[in-house]
């Protein structure tokens, strides 16, 4: 794949494509590693990434929930061990 690099700022930056994005799940919040060696770059996710707030996480949820029934039999299991309940 090449790209270009563009001016932003005072800084360049690149730009990666949909399919990249989507094959690596990178969005505008992930964090990202980069690394030189020698005539490289290398960017990897990094093993840190942000918290995510209960808002975002919630974000979009109507407060409608239906739980499917391989969640309801679950959900109805009898204890079969020393499970605090």
């Amino acid at each position: 794949m090449t790209t270009t690099a563009n001016r932003w700022g005072a800084a360049l930056g690149i730009r990666l494509t949909k399919p990249v994005l989507d094959k690596f799940a990178i969005d505008d919040k992930t964090l990202l590693d980069l690394d030189v060696h020698e005539d490289r770059i290398i960017i990897t996710r990094a093993k840190i990434q942000p918290k995510i707030t209960l808002e975002e996480l919630f974000d979009g949820f109507d407060g409608e929930y239906e739980m499917t029934e391989e969640m309801r039999k679950w959900d109805n299991m009898k204890p079969t061990g020393r499970e605090i309940l």
